[in-house]
This record gives C-alpha cells, sequence and structure tokens, in this order.
C-alpha cells in the first residue's frame, strides 16, 4: 500500500480506546471486531509494517465501510481513517478484482446518478414476488420506499 505520509504518521495516534465502536453504523449491526474502525487503524498499520498480507477476506472488511466520518468525529486523538481505508481499498481492488455483479452496480447503477432513485424502486418491487430473492446480502423487504421531495423543493425559497 502507498499511504502518504501524513497517513503514516495518523495510523500511530489510534489509542485502541473503542470510544469509535458506539457511532460506527457498521460496527453495531454486525458487531464484528474485524469491521470496527479500531481494527482498521490496526490493519493499516500491520499493511504499513509489513506483519499482514493483503488477501480477499480483508477487502471484504474494508468495503462494508461507510465512510460515514462517524468514527472520526468521536475519536479523541483525531485520527482521520477515510483516507486510510480509501487507500487500503485501491491498492486491493488494484490487486483483487471485484466480481462482475459488483462493478456493474458500482459503475452503472451508483455512478449515474439518475438512476439509483429508480433502481432502488425496482428492488423494492421485489418484495412482492413469492420466491423471495436476495440481492448481495439483503433482502428486498430491507430497501426503504423512495423518499418524498425535501422541503426545500415543495416551498419557495422565501415565504412571504
Amino acid at each position: 500500500m502507498n499511504f502518504t505520509d501524513a497517513a503514516q504518521k495518523d495510523i500511530y495516534h489510534c489509542l485502541k480506546c473503542g470510544l469509535c465502536l458506539a457511532s460506527c453504523p457498521v460496527y453495531r449491526e454486525l458487531r464484528i471486531e474485524g469491521v470496527s474502525p479500531r481494527s482498521k487503524a490496526q490493519i493499516a498499520k500491520a499493511l504499513l509494517e509489513n506483519k499482514l498480507t493483503p488477501s480477499r477476506h480483508l477487502q471484504e472488511l474494508l468495503n462494508l465501510c461507510l465512510t460515514c466520518h462517524a468514527c472520526e468525529a468521536n475519536c479523541p486523538s483525531g485520527l482521520q481513517l477515510e483516507p486510510l481505508i480509501v487507500t487500503m481499498r485501491a491498492g486491493l481492488s488494484a490487486r483483487y478484482r471485484l466480481n462482475w455483479k459488483k462493478r456493474f452496480f458500482y459503475k452503472k447503477i451508483i455512478a449515474e446518478k439518475r438512476l439509483l432513485p429508480f433502481s432502488s424502486q425496482g428492488l423494492r418491487f421485489l418484495q412482492y414476488l413469492p420466491i423471495n430473492p436476495r440481492i448481495g446480502s439483503v433482502y428486498p423487504r430491507y430497501i426503504p420506499w423512495r423518499e418524498r421531495p425535501p422541503l426545500s423543493r415543495i416551498l419557495p425559497e422565501y415565504i412571504s
């Protein structure tokens, strides 16, 4: 992995205190230490010191991170984890390509901002099928309906 100099110094700021665990939505849902921000900092440190070899399993753990910055907001030492995760993801994706379904989803559905709301609604209607298909690790019944437009689009900017 090619970490920047600032990121290399930042890796050693992690105190392993665990304050980031309560704010991480992925860790709260899965309760797996490998997906916690604390472990991602230790993984980056081990990769930097060549104590850990990159693997597909490591790539799967890093891809679970939402990069929502919730862990950074609660970190007492001010560790910036998002640049580390992005660097590790880039290095691992160069070595281990995603399967064709994920590549299609990321490049065609998520990258096209116009298609994303419609594709999520199409997935939402799958809940009514009698076979109950599974999309990745999410059952369609858990995909929420598209929300109404924000109030800022409905109301004028100035109310007189």
